[in-house]
């Protein structure tokens, strides 16, 4: 009894792979190769599930592909995965002027000469108007660790933040808030797992200076002090 249950499971699957592709007349003798089956796992790299059949993803005007249970999607270097406003998201071109920014990690949004604007790389010449006032421009990391800071002469310091924008190197940002001194701090911080130690690091702020410290955590790390541990 217990074999004729067996039996009956396998068959099930069997069926369950052969519908699968019932309506892309693929073939699931080799499921997750390129043209075959889906798995339920997916398909092999470089692969991903379309309307049940593995096709190729990842290159220009491709597919983006999906891991298993992956949320979004991903492309080779200096591709995107973009959604379009009819149909499934594919990997395009970013970086360049007029296209969308690049999300991927370590690389700068834009190209030379160009700043990440509304998820639009645009002109930096645009967005450096001349002028004659000079702003100084915070630069900051994930962390909101200080960084430097980029002066520039403009008009208006939403112009200077635009502009500075232009220059940043992979992993900075422009801080969002106006002028601060980039100021040297020695906190204390206290964890679960280290207890109370000393933590120098440079920020425009308070805040700024706890987030650096804590490395972005905000559970879990708390500032003793702001000049030192005893």
């Amino acid at each position: 009894m217990k074999t004729l249950f067996v039996l009956c499971v396998l068959l099930v699957a069997t069926l369950a792979g052969c519908d699968c592709c019932s309506s892309g007349g693929c073939d699931n003798t080799r499921p997750g190769e390129d043209g075959m089956c889906c798995r339920s796992d997916g398909c092999n790299s470089g692969l991903t599930c379309v309307e049940t059949v593995c096709r190729p993803c990842g290159a220009a005007a491709q597919r983006c592909c999906y891991a298993a249970l992956a949320s979004s999607g991903t492309c080779s270097g200096g591709l995107r995965c973009v959604s379009p406003a009819m149909g499934m998201e594919t990997c395009s071109v970013c970086g360049q002027l007029g296209g969308p920014c690049c999300d991927g990690m370590g690389a700068p949004p834009c190209g030379a000469g160009a700043a990440c604007i509304s998820d639009t790389c645009q002109s930096a010449s645009t967005l450096c108007p001349a002028g004659s006032n000079s702003f100084d421009v915070g630069i900051i990391d994930a962390n909101a660790c200080g960084l430097r800071v980029i002066t520039v002469v403009t008009d208006t310091y939403v112009h200077a933040q635009q502009c500075a924008a232009t220059m940043l190197r992979a992993g900075e940002m422009v801080r969002p808030d106006p002028e601060a001194p980039l100021r040297d701090y020695d906190l204390c911080i206290r964890t679960m797992r280290d207890g109370d130690r000393s933590a120098p690091v440079r920020a425009f702020d308070d805040f700024g200076a706890r987030s650096c410290a804590c490395m972005g955590m905000l559970l879990g790390c708390t500032v003793v002090s702001y000049t030192g541990c005893p």
